[in-house]
This record gives C-alpha cells, structure tokens and sequence, in this order.
C-alpha cells in the first residue's frame, strides 16, 4: 500500500487548491492507518486489506484510545478519498472499501461527535415568508443578506468587506478574490433577485449618499459590522420562530450541503465557508448528509 500512499499524496500536491498543511494531513491519517494494520497483521499492509471490515476496526480503535469526535471523522473522510482515488486510477475494481461503510449514522454512533445543526427546506421558506411580509426598512438588505450567505457559505468577515464592484447582476457573479491569492468569481442562484432588489430599493432607502462603496451598509450608511450581522440573523430566526437560534454557522452549514448536493466541488466549497483544510469540508458535508434531510 506504500506506493499508492505516495502517488496519492503525489496528486494532492500538484492540485494549486491544496496546501501542503492539507497534504501533510492526509499523509498522517493514512500513515496512522497503514501503522495500526501492521500492528494488527504483523506485516505491511497491501490493498487487499483496505475493506470495510479493517477500516471500521481502526475507527473503533481510534474512539478507544479517546481520539477526539473531530479527528475520527476527518481520518474517515481521508481513507474515503484515499479509495476514491484507488478507483479512479484502477487500484480498486472489488466492492470492498469505505464507500460501502454502513450507513453514515453509524460513524456518528461510533465518534460521539454531535450532529452539526442546519436549516431545513421548511424552515429557509418560513425565513423568506417572513422577511418578504415584514415593512422594516432593511428587510431588503436582510433578504440580500441572507440569501447572499445561504447561496455562497461566506464568513460574516467576508461579507461585510465586500464592496459594490464586487457584485456583477448582469453575470450573476460576485468576486471573492479576498479569498484567494487570485481572481474567483462565484456564480450566484437564489440570492441574485434579492439582491437586485436591495440595490434598487433596499440600499437608497439606507442612505441616499453615493459615496459608500461597501455593498451591506447598516441603517446609518456605514459598512455593516459582524456584530450586526449576528443581530440580524438572530432578529429574524426569532421573528420567523425557529426552533434553534439563527446564527452565521448555522446558515454557514446549511449552505454546505446544497453546495454539496447541486455540484460544487470540494475545493470551491472549502474556499467559500473559509476552511484550511479540505479534511474539515469533507467531513462537514458526509455528517450533514447522514441525516437524510438533504439528499
């Protein structure tokens, strides 16, 4: 198994959306796991015992020696791309393999880690409802604003320092190069119409002034800050009476998994919601889809 490692860890390193830290992970999950089958078969581990019976034996054994919840599943998520790389590169043909781990639940049993919290489609329609009825003055902005979250994953950092060039209706796009050491423009889907109407209405009834150049400004014509961003996700998680607080990481998670499930790739989304590791993102997204809320 030692030479698929490292043609694994080789591929990793010439992807530009990888950090070395990231590929250093990786390397030390699947090392931990080659270490504990040479423990457990006296020999060095090959292919043929890369199957679903070892994998959750070494996860077991993991949760026994009090590994915390976090590094179960990140090491899960990295045997996982280990084996989707095996298959993509013929390694793998059988049906053995973590992919055929039943099913995601039971990892939650076995880590003890607690389910990450999110908006079901139920509740994202009792939002808009509320928002849209509402006569409050920033009740356009507050649409944008949240739709702008669930659309994208953004951090509250993130959104609050973007500016109105930023922002390209006729595209459908917004510029998130703050990000990144180079140009990205993600392709918006839901939030684009509230976000047309805040800059036609919304934004003109805040301050008529034409010299702001940020795109969410707060009832005063400054740049919003992350304190009132909380305020105004909390505000309308309570107005819509939702059964959880309305918070950044909330809708942060909940827009993970439509990305995840409408065909962003794992990079993308690891660039968006501001994860270092691609580890984190990947778990994120197999734990909130064990749920069976969104599939």
């Amino acid at each position: 198994m030692e030479a698929e490692i490292l043609a694994f860890i080789a591929s990793l390193e010439v992807q530009p959306s990888i950090s070395q830290n990231t590929c250093s992970a990786y390397e030390s999950d699947l090392r931990s796991f080659t270490n504990y089958m040479h423990r457990m078969l006296r020999r060095s581990p090959t292919l043929t015992d890369f199957d679903t019976q070892n994998i959750t034996s070494y996860l077991e054994t993991e949760r026994q020696r009090g590994r915390q919840p976090k590094t179960i599943l990140r090491r899960r998520a990295t045997l996982r791309r280990f084996e989707i790389y095996l298959r993509q590169e013929g390694y793998l043909v059988d049906d053995s393999g973590i992919c055929n781990f039943q099913p995601e639940s039971s990892l939650q049993a076995l880590s003890g880690a607690p389910q990450p919290q999110y908006l079901t489609p139920d509740q994202i329609r009792r939002l808009w409802e509320t928002i849209e009825n509402s006569s409050r003055p920033q009740a356009k902005r507050d649409h944008a604003i949240l739709a702008l979250l669930l659309d994208s994953g953004l951090t509250v950092s993130t959104l609050i320092s973007l500016n109105l060039p930023d922002l390209n209706l006729r595209t459908g796009r917004i510029n998130l190069s703050i990000n990144t050491n180079e140009d990205f423009w993600f392709s918006l889907r839901l939030s684009v119409a509230p976000l047309e109407k805040y800059l036609k209405e919304g934004r003109p009834e805040l301050n008529p002034k034409t010299d702001q150049s940020a795109l969410f400004i707060s009832q005063i014509g400054t740049r919003m800050s992350r304190q009132g961003v909380w305020q105004t996700l909390r505000h309308w998680g309570k107005v819509a009476d939702l059964p959880i607080g309305l918070s950044p990481r909330l809708v942060r998670n909940t827009a993970v998994i439509q990305m995840a499930l409408t065909g962003h790739s794992l990079p993308e989304i690891q660039i968006l919601i501001g994860h270092r590791n691609a580890l984190s993102t990947q778990a994120l997204i197999q734990r909130m889809k064990s749920t069976g809320i969104y599939r």
